[in-house]
């Protein structure tokens, strides 16, 4: 009967019965057929789970229903292979693709439900057989069109177990920790599927070469992640999703990449991409935490064409929290818009993080810097908007490069712009032990100081009006702008002053001075005025 085959799995449908029953040539048998109520009340795990056996046995497909009530389940159901496969090849490795690996097809119909009535670690788990055969788990299975009621005891909702290559579509998900969790083997395609909880995806330790796309996900908890990923998580795209904090969660992120511990390669997380999502009022909506050692097991993610926004009376919230990471690549993303109102945040924050490039991104409306640089070496931070940031005080920086490591630093060609003289009048600043930054460039509307560089070696460009100044030399110097060059026919000016120590006044270029500029370098001649 059906509890035998719950217990035995393929004994419990071998010979006779598994050649000529109901799921003769691997036919359609149904939930209903092998005994589920589905009443909401009746415990189906038992009529369930032998349902899963004997579909992994004969391959049929697995399907639930619609019924007016649910399909009640005191503990997780198993899919796995419960017949022996053919022998798996390992020469060449990836010829256990193509073994008889005999995936599962887990469909609702209608308004199928399953709803968990005790504690449990998840509703469904796709796991390997680890029985004295050790066939693989059932590959390239789907679970698509299920309603998951976790209904506060069960852990996950689907649970891959060294299963790879799931398809999960149009399912609903809420009263768990956890939507997709994945251990091991990821490779999988999760779409247009509405997820309530505190990890809407969780990759603790694998799943990855995942594409996450099409989602609505719906923060669950404080201090959660929709998207949660650590090690081997890698190579995943997560693209067009919307992400919405509208309960008000604290310290709850979009995407949450944490890769954490030893220095290893196998540790890493690479070569995600996070593009097209929205992110509405979380407190970041990208927090990516790597290992803060010599070697950033974090390295070559791409983020682009994002926009972060507030719902509600909730703000827009932080952009992008990235630590302990390299070649991170941020372009073309939209950070508030001045008629969303203010975000009381930063917008992005990079600390400890090499070779980065964060380019043609609008960023607008934030109370408190658009950029942190902490400890920062050879980031590039050009061809941005940045509009109205550091709203909450005068003294603040749009820009602020701080950390006695930060070197190397380029700042170029963006366009800073303010409408009122209370919000930040600096444009980039270093702090104590800041040096070797470089402005290229950059315009400056309404700043009253572009650029307050202490570092001996850093050196700034910059436009103003039809001005066309340089701050910054060797000797640690500050140039302080004035026109030069005021005649009609003359064209912009290019100007150079510089202040020694505690001089009353700034003195006019003088011969000798050492000026470069993309590659012209020169002296000032006070004689020819050339």
């Amino acid at each position: 009967g059906l509890d035998a085959a719950s217990e035995r799995g393929d004994d419990a449908v071998g010979g006779e019965d598994a050649e000529h029953g109901a799921g003769e040539g691997g036919g359609d048998l149904g939930a209903d057929g092998l005994g589920a109520v589905g009443d909401g009340v009746t415990d189906d795990y038992a009529a369930l789970q032998g349902y899963a056996n004997v579909c992994g046995y004969i391959g049929s497909p697995f399907r639930l229903t619609d019924t007016a009530e649910s399909y009640a389940i005191s503990a997780k159901i198993q899919l796995k292979v419960t017949r022996d496969l053919d022998a798996t090849d390992s020469t060449p490795a990836s010829d256990f693709h193509f073994t008889d690996n005999l995936p599962f097809n887990v469909t609702g119909l209608g308004k199928a439900k399953l709803l968990a009535t005790a504690s449990m670690t998840a509703m469904l788990e796709i796991i390997y057989d680890n029985g004295a055969d050790l066939d693989i788990a059932p590959f390239y299975s789907d679970v698509t069109g299920i309603e998951f009621d976790g209904a506060g005891l069960a852990t996950a909702a689907v649970y891959c177990n060294y299963a790879m290559h799931l398809n999960a579509s149009n399912n609903r998900i809420h009263g768990v920790e956890r939507g997709f969790e994945f251990l091991g083997y990821g490779v999988g395609r999760i779409e247009r599927n509405t997820i309530r909880a505190k990890y809407g995806i969780y990759m603790p330790d694998g799943g990855g070469d995942c594409n996450i796309s099409r989602n609505d996900f719906y923060a669950g908890a404080n201090n959660g992640a929709c998207v949660y990923m650590s090690h081997y998580a890698g190579d995943t795209r997560i693209a067009d999703n919307v992400f919405t904090n509208e309960e008000a969660y604290t310290g709850v992120a979009g995407v949450d990449i944490a890769a954490p511990g030893a220095s290893v390669i196998s540790g890493e997380s690479r070569h995600v991409t996070i593009r097209g999502n929205e992110f509405a009022a979380f407190s970041v909506a990208i927090r990516m935490t790597g290992t803060s050692t010599t070697y950033r097991n974090i390295f070559q993610e791409t983020i682009t064409d994002n926009h972060v926004n507030g719902i509600g009376g909730s703000h827009p919230g932080k952009f992008l929290q990235a630590t302990d990471c390299t070649g991170l690549h941020v372009y073309s993303n939209f950070m508030n818009h001045r008629d969303l109102g203010d975000a009381p945040d930063w917008a992005i924050s990079l600390t400890r993080c090499e070779r980065c490039l964060i380019s043609n991104n609008t960023i607008d409306a934030y109370q408190d810097e658009a950029i942190l640089l902490v400890d920062c070496i050879d980031t590039v931070v050009q061809g941005n908007r940045i509009d109205n940031c550091g709203k909450s005080s005068a003294s603040l920086a749009i820009i602020d490069i701080s950390g006695s490591a930060s070197r190397r630093n380029l700042i170029s060609n963006n366009r800073f712009r303010q409408s009122s003289a209370s919000y930040a009048q600096i444009g980039v600043k270093e702090g104590t032990g800041v040096d070797e930054t470089t402005g290229s460039l950059n315009v400056f509307d309404s700043v009253a100081t572009p650029y307050s560089f202490i570092g001996a070696s850093s050196i700034g460009t910059y436009f103003s009006g039809v001005t066309m100044a340089m701050q910054g030399d060797s000797t640690g110097f500050t140039f302080a702008p004035t026109t030069y060059n005021t005649t009609a026919t003359a064209g912009p000016s290019i100007i150079a002053r510089r202040s020694r120590g505690a001089a009353a006044s700034p003195a006019a270029v003088q011969s000798g001075d050492r000026l470069g500029f993309y590659g012209f370098a020169g002296q000032y001649d006070t004689t020819s005025g050339n």
